[in-house]
């Protein structure tokens, strides 16, 4: 997997095949999450995600080459 990645190979972000959202909307979505009063249900209604894959953009688990360049309070 490390070659991989080393090489460019990984399937991360948009060039993975179940990605249901591009990089721009994943960005958007860090910074809705910044704002307050935005609930993760109203911010995967408008992309047409769950609730469950905000939370994962949000805690970084999810297109984490993006949330780790941007910080999204708790």
């Amino acid at each position: 997997m490390a070659d991989a990645v080393r090489r460019g190979r990984h399937m991360h972000g948009s060039r993975h095949y179940r990605a249901k959202i591009t990089e721009q909307q994943a960005r958007e979505i860090i910074a809705l999450l910044a704002v307050p009063g935005t609930t993760q249900q109203s911010i995967a209604d408008r992309y047409g995600i769950s609730r469950s894959s905000v939370s994962l953009i949000k805690s970084g688990r999810n297109w984490k080459h993006l949330s780790s360049r941007l910080v999204v309070p708790a």
